[in-house]
Formats: structure tokens, sequence, C-alpha cells
């Protein structure tokens, strides 16, 4: 959006309204991973609430979700990336079975730990190294080509990008959130290493990035569109 569009004061409005609380976040309906969704865009909020286009917006709850423990899986394997395949479809298998026997209403498989899980492999990750970017993408790839694998009889289980904060006030200035920890600090960078990723999270995502609240508007202006070019889902400055 630009100086001249109809709707150009209103967002500096929301700007400024951002600019002042921490729980705003901002979602794309145009990025690729929402270009079918309509109003029931795919992010995740606060307390991971989820909009499927497929279901009644609203959310999950726990019963909902399982998640995917990526460092586990390395830690199991080692670092052999030839059996890395066979034991990511394995523990999304056994976590769609488990949501089959709670008779999930809205099916959702998370993932977790994808940096450290690079960390691992390749004693890089995504937000240092363009090649461990590349192998973090198959990753989730995988997960999203293994859910459609499973997909049975009309019935379709989204992937969700799950939260994992490094302690529970990680909302608040000052805090280090997930990878960040790994020395990822500046917000474009931070945006350019995970965006890839949003276009396979149909059940919900958001990238997280250090915000200097003090900043002028026109600068988290410059930040939203950036995500936009990089075809990010959801951003949330905080």
């Amino acid at each position: 959006m630009r100086p001249g569009d109809p709707c150009y004061g209103f967002f500096q409005e929301v700007l400024e309204f951002a600019r002042l609380r921490p729980e705003v976040a901002f979602c794309f309906a145009d990025a690729t991973i929402n270009r079918d969704a309509g109003m029931h865009v795919r992010y995740v909020g606060r307390f991971e609430r989820i909009a499927l286009r497929q279901h009644l917006p609203g959310g999950c709850d726990e019963r909902d979700k399982e998640v995917v423990h990526l460092p586990q899986i390395v830690i199991r394997i080692g670092r052999r990336l030839e059996a890395f395949r066979d034991c990511l479809f394995e523990a999304v298998g056994d976590a769609v079975k488990r949501l089959e026997r709670r008779e999930a209403v809205r099916p959702l498989v998370g993932f977790t730990g994808l940096a450290d899980a690079l960390l691992l492999l390749m004693r890089t990750h995504h937000g240092w190294s363009q090649e461990a970017q590349a192998v973090g993408v198959v990753i989730v790839d995988l997960l999203r080509r293994a859910l459609e694998d499973l997909a049975a009889n009309g019935r379709r289980y989204g992937l969700l990008s799950v939260l994992e904060p490094l302690r529970f006030s990680w909302w608040r200035p000052g805090c280090r959130y997930g990878f960040e920890a790994w020395g990822v600090r500046d917000p474009f960078a931070k945006i350019a290493s995970e965006a890839p990723f949003h276009r396979y999270c149909d059940g919900g995502h958001v990238t997280i990035v250090r915000w200097d609240r003090r900043r002028p508007v026109r600068d988290l202006e410059e930040l939203l569109l950036y995500a936009r070019e990089q075809d990010a889902g959801c951003v949330w400055p905080c």
C-alpha cells in the first residue's frame, strides 16, 4: 500500500496503533498461502489462534493438534541426512494416528525446532546460511507432502508452524524468541530467512521480529512492505 491508495490513511492509523501495542500481527491476504483463503487467512496469534479456509474460523484446541519435534528426529538418527526423510514421514504418520484416535475436528500437525535441527545436521541454520535455508525448505516441503500423502476420504491435515518461546514472557520487550537467540536480530534478515517456509504452512505461521517501538511509523511501514515482497504470510513486530 502506497501514498495515494484509497485506504492509505487508515493503514497509517493501524501502523500507529501497532507501534504502541505488542499484540498486533499483520497478515498478508495476497501471500501465496492465502490466495485461496478468502477472509480466513492463515496465521498464528498470541495464543495460537488458527483460521483455516476449510473450517469455521475461531481456532483449534489442544486435542486438534499434534507436534513433530524436529531436533528429536535428528538426535535419533545422528547426522545422516539420507535417513531423515523416512524418520520424518514416520513421525508425521504417528502424529496423524494420534489425531485420528482423538477424532480431532480440525486436525493440525505442527512442527517445531527447525533451527535446532539444522544446527544439529549442518552446524548452521537458515538465519546464517542460504544452504541451510534451502535444506530447511526441503524439510518443510517434506512435512507438507507427508500430510498430503496421508490425506484420505477428503480429510485434510493442516501444517502448523508452532511457536516455541524460550521463556514465558517472550512477547515482552527485550526478550528473545526462537532462533533469534542464535544471533539473528535484524528484523529484515529474520523475515528473509523465514518467509520461504510460510507458503507450506496452511495451518498457521508467523514470523516474530524484534522491533523498537520508538522508531517512526514509516520504518514499520518499510518493514511490512519488505515482508510482503518476501511473500511472508504473517509478521508480528514485538
